[in-house]
C-alpha cells in the first residue's frame, strides 16, 4: 500500500478534470483523510503552483460546519496534492439518481450550502464549480460543500468585508475552469467574475435537486455551453405543478444570465429560501391543527386519568439556535403538572427518548404505562409563537383535546400557563385551590429572564463539564435581569452541586457556591419544590447534616411528590444511612416515573453493589447498558460487581470500556483497583502512577487514589487519602465510607472509625 509523506493511501475516491482524489489514513493524527492530486495541466509551471499554493492556503482558513476542510497542501514525485477532511455520506448526485428530492428536503440542502457561500465570500474565495458531485450528504441531513479552493486557481482582485455584497476575482485567461453543466455564462466566456457566479450553479443544482432534471441538458458540450449563453430551461411547473411560486422565482433569478439581474449576494439569496421554508413550516402547523379540529371531541365524558407523558415539542423551525425553546417549554410543562399529586408524569429524561423519532402517541403511552399523551410543535416566526398541541387518550387513540396558540413571543409564560390548564381540565381531574396556584405559578415576568433561564437548563441538561459552565453563565445573566428569579438561583446550586463530580476541582471550591445559590431560592420562595431538593442534596453531600438533608428532601416531595429527581437523591440518602429497604422502595418510585433514566438504573445497581448482593447488581448495570451501550458509569459499576464476584477478566474489559467512553480519573482508579484484586500490582501500580501523574496537573479525587492504595496493601497512604477526602469535603464519602466494599480492609483501622464519626456515621447505620 502507497504511503506518500505521513499518509497512507487506501483506496480511489475517484477522478475527474480537477484531477483524481484518494482515500487515505493520516498516520500521525490516525485519522482518514482525502487526497486530491491535481491535474499536471493545471500546474503546468511554477506560478500556477504558487497560486495553488496561495489559494489553497485561504480556503484553508475557512472554518465552517458546511465546508469540507483542507489540511495540507504537498508534492511527491512533481505531482501537487491537496490534504482535505474526508466527508463520509453520499453526494447529493448519487442520491437524485434514486429520484428528485422534496422541496423540504432541497430547501434543507439549499440553506446550508448557501450558508457555506456565503461563508466562503465573505472571506474573498468562490468555489466556481459548485454542482452535486461537490456536495456531500451525509448523517443526519449533514451537508458538506467539497473542493473549495480546489476546483480552480484564481487570483483575488479585491477581499471584501464581512459586509460586502460581492466578492470579486478574476480566472485565468487561458483556462476555463469548472464543470460545464453548471458553469454561468460568465465563466463560460472567459471573462471577469464575482461570487454570482456561484449563485448561477447554486440554481442550476437547486433546478436539478428538485426536479431530477439538468436546466441546459443537451448531448454535447458545445450544445450545452450554447443553451446556457442563450437558451431558458423549461419552467419547474413544467416537472411540479404544485411548486410554490416563490422558490420558482428564487431559481429564476440564480439563472439570469447578466449577472446584474442576479441575487446581490448569496446572503440576500438565504433570506429568500429562508422566509420560503418559514412560511412552509407554518402552512404545515395551519394544516396539522385543522386536521386536529376536525377529529376534536369536546367534552368527552368518564373516570379521571391519572397519568400522561408530555413528548418533547417538535422544533418546527428547525433552527438549532431556538431548540432551547421547544425543550424548554415541554420541560417547564412537564413541572407544572409534577406538582399534582393525583397525576402521575413521565420525567423529563424518559419522554426525551423519543426525541427526534417519528412516533405514534398511542404507542408511546403504551410503552409508558399512561392513559394520556401530549404531543405538539413549536414555531417561532420573528416576535410570534406558534405552539400546537394535541392530547390524546392511549385506550382508543381518540382526541381528548387539540389547540393552536399564536401568540407573541412575549406571551410564552401565558402560553404554557393555558396549556397545562387545559390538560389538566381534559384529564378531568379536580384540584384544590392550593393545587391551582402551584399549577399556573409564575416565578418571573420578565421574558428576558426567562429565555435566559431556559437557555441554562438546556445546557444544563447535556450533563457535561462544559454545559454545567455555559449553564451558570445564562443562569448568572437571568438573575442580573430578575434578581428576584429563584429558579435561575436553583439552577446555579445545581451546577456547583455537581461539578466536583465531573472532577472539575476540589469540591470545597463550588460546595458555598451552590449551598449559597439554594440558599437565596428558599429566601424567595420557600414553596419552590427543586430548591428544597438541591438544598437537601447539599445538605447531604457537602454538609453531612443527615437531618437537615432528609428534612429538605421531606419538604421537596410534599410540594411535588411526583419529581423522579427528588426521589432519586432522597434514595442516595437512605442507602448512605443503611436504611436499604426504603432506599430501594424510593428508587423504584424514581423509576416508575423515569423508566429510561440511565443515572437512576445504574444508582439501583450501584444499591445492591453496596448491599453485597452482587448478582442482582450484574442483572441491574446490565439492564442500563442496555439502554444505552455508551453510558460509562453503567460499565464502571458493572465492573465493581464483577470483581467483588471474583470475574476478573470481566471487570477489567469492563474497565477499559469504561474509559473508552469517558476518560475520568475514577474510572482508571476502578482500573487499577481489579487489577490488584486480581493479582496483577505491577499493572495496580502503574495505574496509580498515572493517577499520581494526573494530578500533578490536574485534580483526581483523593478518594480514587486512596482506593488503589487500599487495594495495594498501602493502608497509611489510603487513609491519609481518605482524611484530605475528608477536608475538602468530598461527597463520594457519604456513601463510600459507610458501604463501599472496596475500603472493607480498612475498617478495623482506628483512623477510618475516627472519619466515620466526623462524617456523621455512628455506627453500621443510623436510625431505620
Amino acid at each position: 500500500m502507497k504511503t506518500i509523506s505521513h499518509f497512507r493511501i487506501l483506496a480511489k475516491l475517484g477522478s475527474g478534470g480537477m484531477g483524481e482524489v484518494y482515500l487515505a489514513e493520516d498516520i500521525n493524527l490516525d485519522r482518514k483523510v482525502a487526497i486530491k492530486f491535481v491535474s499536471p495541466e493545471l500546474v503546468a509551471d511554477e506560478r500556477a503552483k504558487k497560486s495553488l499554493i496561495r489559494e489553497a492556503r485561504a480556503a484553508a482558513m475557512l472554518d465552517h460546519p458546511n465546508i469540507c476542510t483542507i489540511y495540507e497542501v504537498g508534492e511527491d514525485r512533481k505531482r501537487n496534492f491537496i490534504v482535505m477532511q474526508y466527508a463520509e455520506g453520499e453526494t447529493l448526485a448519487a442520491r437524485i439518481k434514486n429520484g428528485p428530492l422534496d422541496l423540504g428536503e432541497t430547501l434543507a440542502v439549499a440553506l446550508q450550502v448557501g450558508d457555506a457561500l456565503a461563508e466562503a465570500h465573505a472571506h474573498g474565495i468562490a468555489h466556481f464549480d459548485i454542482k452535486p458531485q461537490n456536495i456531500m450528504l451525509g448523517a443526519h441531513g449533514q451537508v458538506k460543500v467539497l473542493d473549495f479552493g480546489l476546483a480552480r486557481i484564481v487570483r483575488k482582485e479585491q477581499i471584501p468585508d464581512s459586509e460586502a455584497e460581492t466578492a470579486r476575482f478574476s480566472t485565468r485567461s487561458d483556462a476555463i475552469v469548472g464543470t460545464v453543466s453548471y458553469m454561468s455564462p460568465e465563466q463560460l466566456r472567459g471573462e471577469e467574475l464575482d461570487g454570482r457566479s456561484d449563485i448561477f450553479s447554486f440554481g442550476v443544482t437547486l433546478y436539478e435537486l428538485v426536479s431530477g432534471h439538468q436546466p441546459f441538458a443537451a448531448k454535447s458540450a458545445a450544445e450545452i455551453i450554447s443553451a446556457i449563453l442563450t437558451r431558458e430551461p423549461p419552467p419547474l411547473r413544467y416537472y411540479l405543478p404544485d411548486l410554490p411560486d416563490k422558490f420558482e422565482r428564487i431559481v429564476r433569478q440564480c439563472l439570469e444570465k447578466n449577472p446584474e439581474r442576479r441575487a446581490r449576494s448569496v446572503r440576500e439569496l438565504l433570506i429568500d429560501l429562508q422566509t420560503l421554508k418559514r412560511d412552509m413550516d407554518q402552512s404545515v402547523i395551519a394544516a396539522d391543527i385543522a386536521a386536529s379540529h376536525r377529529r376534536r371531541l369536546v367534552g368527552r365524558r368518564g373516570k379521571p386519568i391519572h397519568s400522561i407523558a408530555v413528548l418533547p415539542l417538535i422544533n418546527a423551525g428547525a433552527d438549532p439556535n431556538t431548540e432551547y425553546l421547544s425543550d424548554g417549554i415541554t420541560e417547564n410543562i412537564i413541572n407544572s403538572l409534577s406538582r399534582l399529586p393525583e397525576l402521575r408524569v413521565m420525567a423529563r429524561s424518559t419522554v426525551f427518548h423519543y426525541k427526534g423519532r417519528i412516533v405514534d402517541p398511542q404507542t408511546v403511552g403504551k410503552e409508558l404505562g399512561v392513559r394520556a399523551v401530549l404531543s405538539g410543535k413549536v414555531l417561532q416566526i420573528d416576535d410570534r409563537l406558534i405552539i400546537s398541541t394535541e392530547l390524546a387518550d392511549v385506550v382508543d387513540g381518540a382526541q381528548l383535546w387539540g389547540e393552536q396558540y399564536n401568540r407573541k413571543l412575549s406571551d410564552i409564560l401565558e402560553v404554557q400557563e393555558d396549556i397545562s390548564k387545559e390538560i389538566v381540565q381534559k384529564l378531568r381531574l379536580h384540584l384544590t385551590n392550593e393545587q391551582k396556584k402551584r399549577l399556573t405559578k409564575q416565578h418571573t415576568v420578565n421574558i428576558v429572564a426567562y429565555h435566559q433561564y431556559l437557555k441554562g437548563r438546556y445546557h444544563w441538561n447535556k450533563r457535561t463539564a462544559e454545559g454545567f459552565k455555559k449553564a451558570i453563565e445564562c443562569f448568572q445573566q437571568a438573575i442580573v435581569t430578575d434578581p428576584a428569579y429563584a429558579p435561575a438561583h436553583v439552577g446555579i446550586a445545581d451546577c456547583y452541586a455537581l461539578l466536583p463530580f465531573y472532577d472539575e476541582g476540589a469540591p470545597i471550591q463550588f460546595y458555598h457556591q451552590a449551598k449559597t445559590a439554594a440558599t437565596r431560592a428558599l429566601e424567595i420562595d420557600n414553596t419552590l419544590a427543586e430548591a428544597h431538593t438541591s438544598l437537601g442534596q447539599i445538605r447531604l453531600y457537602y454538609d453531612w447534616d443527615w437531618a437537615a438533608a432528609e428534612r429538605e428532601l421531606k419538604r421537596a416531595l410534599e410540594l411535588a411528590p411526583n419529581s423522579p429527581n427528588t426521589h432519586h437523591v432522597y434514595s442516595v440518602y437512605l442507602s448512605a444511612v443503611g436504611r436499604l429497604t426504603h432506599a430501594l422502595q424510593e428508587v423504584g418510585r424514581a423509576l416508575e416515573l423515569d423508566p429510561v433514566s440511565l443515572p437512576i438504573n445504574a444508582e439501583l445497581g450501584v444499591m445492591f453493589y453496596f448491599a453485597r448482593q452482587y448478582d442482582q447488581a450484574i442483572q441491574q448495570q446490565l439492564k442500563t447498558i442496555e439502554l444505552d451501550a455508551n453510558f460509562a458509569p453503567a460499565h464502571a459499576f458493572l465492573a465493581w460487581a464483577y470483581a467483588e464476584h471474583g470475574m476478573y477478566k470481566e471487570a477489567i474489559a469492563e474497565c477499559e470500556k469504561a474509559s473508552s467512553l469517558v476518560d475520568a480519573p475514577w474510572i482508571l482508579a476502578s482500573l487499577g483497583y481489579t487489577h490488584a484484586l486480581a493479582g496483577s500490582t505491577d499493572a495496580a501500580a502503574q495505574v496509580l502512577d498515572q493517577l499520581k501523574e494526573r494530578a500533578s496537573r490536574g485534580y483526581v479525587s483523593p478518594y480514587d487514589l486512596a482506593l488503589v492504595y487500599a487495594s495495594l496493601g498501602s493502608d497509611e497512604q489510603a487513609l491519609a487519602l481518605l482524611e484530605a477526602a475528608f477536608k475538602e469535603r468530598s461527597g463520594v464519602l457519604i456513601w463510600g465510607l459507610q458501604n463501599d466494599p472496596r475500603l472493607d480492609g480498612l475498617r478495623a483501622k482506628a483512623a477510618f472509625a475516627s472519619l466515620l464519626r466526623r462524617v456523621g456515621f455512628v455506627s453500621s447505620g443510623t436510625s431505620q
